[in-house]
């Protein structure tokens, strides 16, 4: 045991191995000296007590010179109790060994009285645990208020150095607010900031794999472009602040008259455009009208300034088919058409829509 104890130690610890197994030989030896060679030092005296006193005096200096017995409480109150990485020890049975205050506050349980309670007894949210490998994985429980928090699971296998299995090991981190932070950030990256609506990149991007899921199923899907009349005039008048008032109204009042399945965007500046998927003409029609009445039929009320502002829109539509794959042979070709078509209503007088082929 002192010759292993001696070889795992680390080295800053050597001395100490060191002291202790000299201290705990000299008993031994003693012994042998005295009842293998019959060497008596001292007569009438009981060299025994002579040899506990001499390893007394060596684990002494070993206890107290090197501070031994205070390495393991100092490293398990100060580490293991203060991590804030959730700690959970199981044995080979996956039954609960130890645990620090982390693991009890992410997981929600009692401070006492649940070593060699079952994993799946104790926490059944992680029951289905995969501990036959090391592996990590994420994992979401209900939080105060009903709110998820969400947490990074990681599995060590412990096993001594003949490879036998000695435990499992548990690290638990909250990573709710990085999900949340990746959220953020998503929604940065997808979504126009001002509107709520996806953004240029993220809407051509989705309206490209509609495109081939229309070739693929053979579908037609409609894609309507508008643009706000005289939007520039708003902003010269009223200020930019009023103008984004006029710009979110407007996606709103959208978003409320088109499907879960349709895609609508902000193109950029005043112009926004809508894909609809699996619509043919007539309902295209339809729906481009709809979009136009409800923004020019109600005037937008401002907050900024109390006022109501009438807004007006040109529109341009376009239904694809499979069969104009030819023609049309990729979404920005479609999107050009549209915005032809949007031009075209502005020339004829704008608040109008134009659908492709326009009339010559």
């Amino acid at each position: 045991l002192y010759v292993r104890f001696m070889l795992t130690i680390p080295p800053i610890h050597k001395r100490q191995a060191l002291l202790m197994a000299v201290g705990g030989l000299i008993p031994l030896l003693g012994r042998i000296a005295l009842d293998g060679f019959g060497l008596n030092l001292i007569p009438q005296l009981d060299e025994v007590i002579l040899f506990f006193l001499a390893s007394a005096l060596i684990f002494g200096v070993a206890l107290f010179r090197f501070s031994l017995l205070a390495i393991m409480p100092v490293a398990y109150s100060q580490v293991f109790q203060s991590m804030g990485i959730g700690v959970v020890v199981l044995d080979p049975q996956t039954q609960l060994l130890e645990m620090n205050p982390a693991a009890k506050k992410l997981i929600g349980v009692g401070p006492l009285g649940l070593l060699g309670t079952p994993l799946k007894r104790l926490w059944p949210q992680l029951g289905d645990l995969n501990l036959e490998a090391e592996n990590v994985t994420d994992r979401a429980f209900p939080g105060e208020e009903g709110s998820l928090r969400h947490y990074r699971i990681r599995v060590t296998l412990i096993r001594n150095r003949w490879n036998r299995l000695l435990g499992y090991l548990l690290l638990l981190t909250d990573i709710t607010q990085q999900k949340k932070d990746a959220a953020a950030l998503e929604l940065l990256a997808t979504r126009d900031g001002l509107t709520g609506l996806f953004n240029r990149r993220t809407f051509m991007t989705l309206a490209a794999q509609e495109y081939q899921r229309a070739l693929r199923y053979h579908h037609s899907f409609a894609v309507i472009l508008f643009d706000l009349d005289e939007f520039k005039q708003i902003n010269d008048t009223y200020g930019h602040l009023c103008g984004d008032e006029v710009l979110q109204e407007v996606a709103r009042r959208c978003q409320e008259r088109l499907r879960s399945v349709d895609l609508l965007g902000r193109y950029g500046g005043e112009e926004f455009v809508i894909l609809l998927p699996e619509t043919g003409q007539s309902d295209a029609e339809a729906v481009a009208e709809k979009i136009r009445s409800v923004i020019g039929s109600t005037p937008i009320q401002l907050e900024e300034v109390p006022i109501s502002i009438a807004v007006t829109i040109s529109v341009g539509g376009i239904v694809f088919t499979p069969d104009d794959q030819e023609a049309m042979p990729s979404f920005d070709t479609i999107f050009s058409r549209a915005d032809e078509m949007m031009y075209a209503s502005k020339k004829a007088g704008r608040n109008c829509i134009t659908m492709w082929p326009a009339a010559s």
